[in-house]
């Protein structure tokens, strides 16, 4: 069984694009990738449901871009820890600073 080539995925997106717009059709863009229409045709899928997605409410959209704002939170909080052990690191120092004097 022959190996379909890997293609950036912005190559794969503009044989989507020139697909959509009726610049080829589905046999010419699979000829031009080396691949098979069925390939082409799933590329197109996954084309159309990634923009379905980012056209979304936010509340609904993947669980990846959840994830990427559960971590920004997450973030946001252990620079908050941070800063405040800082703080707290300085405010010894500087008592030890008077103490000792």
């Amino acid at each position: 069984m022959p190996r379909v080539p890997v293609l950036p995925a912005e190559e794969k997106a503009r044989i989507v694009l020139d697909l959509l717009a009726g610049r080829i059709t589905l046999s010419q863009a699979a000829l031009h990738a080396g691949v098979s229409a069925q390939s082409i045709s799933v590329w197109r899928r996954q084309f159309i449901e990634a923009g379905h997605v980012g056209l979304q409410p936010p509340a609904q959209q993947s669980t990846a871009t959840r994830r990427e704002r559960e971590l920004l939170g997450e973030i946001k909080g252990l620079k908050t820890a941070l800063g405040e052990a800082h703080l707290a690191l300085r405010a010894t120092s500087t008592r030890r600073m008077f103490n000792a004097r």
